[in-house]
């Protein structure tokens, strides 16, 4: 017998054992079925695995191993809504011990949805039920300090506030690796999206990733869209960003060269870092290898001190030659500069930083003392996967790591975390949408929250509309807040919708302005009172020393501003959008009588404002003379108005035919809806 056929026969061995005496409930071909999703399962293929358990599914719905293998297809896939109705399908007891993975898959689907009550529960069952080979595996006595660190420290979340950067940045592809420049203008990152220089599909999902470039529109007060980085730094193998040189003329590049890769005796490959030069025109050159610092191992995610001196990294090396001191995983690593230029020998961050799992994606600050990393080995101070930590370096020794809290880290995975200079802006690396699989950048606003001294304002939320007093329009306008007693105002505007938002320190009390050509000033006074948190009921063990921290409280305000110049207003409706509708006539459409009211209210309030205008738009159903129809239907409501004294230069017409349904073409109700003319009201 072959191997393959061996280790095919032991598959089905243990697929037939683990079904037991169900098993006979199963026909020829499910067994057949049942066989090939076991074999997919036990080579994680989850994918063709899930297929397969879903293909006999609907005959067995109470069938424990099936819902539970279903279960952990979808976590291992990272679809954890769809996988809880399936494992929660799954009878108590109904289990062999082999199979308490169950409460893992479980527990860990909990965390994901956040339900860190439920997901202890599951560990805790684990721990007193399951064998401690398994209890030791996945790690269990950890995932229960996670939970009760989560439980007690998602209800004092930091003052901080995340906000994805949006299209111009982010992708359906991994986007990672965020950093910005001094002056805040050039947003560097890393993507594996389908424009890369290598255009090569990989086994994950992405394109081999390249490096991209964004800028920073002060008009518009958003990113540009992303595009590769010019020159020659991005190639066909895999590239990623490191941090910039202080001047801004060089760049620490992550490269996987697949010709590396192929040297005999080589001492290096497996990934490594390189550097690039930026040239006259702008134009970044061919990265070189780093001589000093890689090995055969994984060497990334470089970030260099401002002065050029130090160069902190992860590797995965271990061993004497080049390894000694690695805490096991993948470690921090830091090398300095000799006076030759050389670099001198790494130096791994030692115990009270590395952990025996993965530290990833550092960033050392400007400061040149504090280092902020991702790591998955502090579940004692964790919200689950990667979080994001820090760490200083006092009196030549490294602080022992602190979590930046609730809501910077999560139940997802936050990888990647740079800050500004000043350290009241922040990017974030995260897999943190319960309904993408891939990661996205994120802005993190921490002007209220110290993220060097942990130190956290009470954050307030103050938003609202702001509108035409008379009318109810929205207005477009800046708005400027200070505190009371206090010289500096901040200013912001409302969007085209009226809408405002802002973040402020709570239990203090603001002044409110806002000015706009052709309206009085506006001027309000609010204190901003925080509501206080009742304890929670839920006993600690131990007294430990937390940061002042508060849920974030939101006070919502509308602001009415009121004209220089009044006049009467008939109805604050006639101010939004009005639908004209029409009845079908032998010859044509006909104004119907609930619509000629509409214009009539529109008529009056020409006579009682005469500086406003009309705008109006005819529009029809799908058909090949909607250009027409939409005109006809248009016309009948301007000779309607001029007929009763409105003048034509108050009028403004458009005819859009079938561009801007509102209803379903396919039906007699719907193609009615769009037979109609819009109008409004123009100040």
């Amino acid at each position: 017998m072959c191997n393959m056929e061996r280790v095919l026969g032991i598959v089905l061995l243990v697929f037939f054992f683990g079904f037991n005496s169900v098993a006979q409930s199963f026909s020829a071909k499910e067994k057949i079925k049942l066989s090939e999703a076991a074999t997919a399962y036990s080579m994680q293929d989850y994918e063709s695995a899930l297929q397969a358990y879903k293909s006999i599914y609907n005959k067995h719905l109470t069938n424990a191993l099936i819902n539970y293998r279903i279960g952990m297809c979808h976590y291992y896939l990272k679809e954890f809504k769809d996988g809880l109705d399936y494992f929660e399908a799954v009878q108590a007891g109904s289990l062999k011990k082999k199979h308490y993975d169950y409460y893992f898959g479980y527990g860990m689907t909990r965390v994901k949805l956040g339900q860190y009550d439920e997901a202890l529960k599951l560990f805790t069952e684990f721990s007193n039920k399951g064998k401690g080979s398994d209890i030791a595996y996945f790690n269990i006595q950890g995932l229960m300090a996670m939970c009760n660190y989560a439980i007690e420290h998602k209800e004092k979340p930091v003052s901080a506030l995340v906000e994805n950067l949006g299209d111009s940045i982010n992708s359906k592809y991994n986007d990672y690796h965020p950093a910005v420049s001094a002056d805040g203008k050039t947003f560097m990152f890393t993507s594996g999206r389908e424009d890369s220089k290598g255009g090569i599909l990989t086994a994950t999902g992405d394109y081999k990733s390249d490096v991209y470039v964004s800028n920073w529109k002060a008009q518009e007060e958003e990113w540009s869209e992303a595009k590769p980085i010019e020159g020659a730094l991005n190639s066909d193998d895999y590239d990623a960003n490191g941090s910039v040189s202080g001047d801004g003329t060089g760049i620490y590049v992550y490269r996987n060269s697949a010709e590396e890769n192929k040297k005999l005796l080589s001492p290096t490959g497996g990934g490594d870092i390189y550097y690039s030069k930026k040239g006259a025109t702008g134009r970044w050159s061919a990265p070189k290898l780093i001589e000093g610092i890689n090995t055969t191992s994984y060497e990334g995610c470089p970030s260099a001190t401002p002065d050029g001196k130090k160069l902190f990294f992860v590797s995965s090396r271990s061993g004497v030659i080049g390894g000694r001191g690695a805490q096991g995983g993948w470690d921090i690593w830091v090398a300095e500069k000799q006076e030759d230029g050389s670099w001198g020998a790494p130096k791994n961050l030692g115990p009270t930083v590395n952990t025996p799992f993965d530290e990833r994606n550092i960033f050392i600050h400007p400061n040149g003392k504090t280092l902020f990393f991702a790591s998955d080995g502090y579940n004692e101070k964790s919200f689950g996967g990667f979080d994001i930590y820090k760490t200083e370096l006092v009196d030549g020794k490294w602080t022992i790591p602190e979590n930046l809290g609730y809501p910077i880290n999560t139940q997802f995975n936050e990888r990647e975390f740079s800050v500004s200079t000043d350290g009241k802006v922040g990017w974030l690396a995260a897999d943190r949408d319960i309904d993408k699989k891939d990661y996205d950048i994120y802005e993190v606003d921490m002007k209220h929250y110290n993220v060097f001294t942990g130190e956290s304002a009470v954050l307030s939320i103050l938003k609202g509309k702001v509108t035409d007093a008379l009318t109810g329009l929205p207005m477009k306008v800046n708005i400027s807040i200070q505190e009371k007693g206090q010289g500096n105002a901040e200013v912001f505007s409302s969007d085209d919708e009226g809408s405002y938002f802002n973040t402020l320190v709570g239990n203090k009390t603001y002044i409110i302005n806002v000015e706009k050509e052709g309206y009085k000033s506006f001027t309000k006074e609010i204190t901003i009172t925080v509501p206080v948190k009742k304890p929670s009921k839920r006993k600690s063990s131990r007294r430990k020393k937390t940061k002042k921290t508060t849920q974030t409280h939101t006070v919502e305000l509308n602001l009415e501003i009121k004209r220089l110049e009044s006049f009467e207003v008939v109805s604050k409706d006639l101010f939004s959008t009005q639908y004209i509708a029409f009845n079908a006539t032998e010859t044509g459409f006909e104004i119907n009588d609930f619509s000629k009211n509409i214009l009539e209210m529109f008529i009056k309030q020409c006579e009682k404002a005469p500086s406003i205008k009309l705008d109006i738009s005819g529009h029809f159903e799908e058909s090949e003379d909607a250009n027409v129809k939409s005109k006809l239907l248009a016309d009948l409501v301007m000779d309607f108005l001029k007929e009763n004294g409105v003048k034509p230069s108050l009028l403004k017409v458009h005819y859009m035919g079938d561009t801007e349904p509102i209803g379903d073409n396919d039906s007699e109700t719907g193609r009615t809806a769009n037979r109609r003319v819009e109008i409004k009201i123009l100040l």
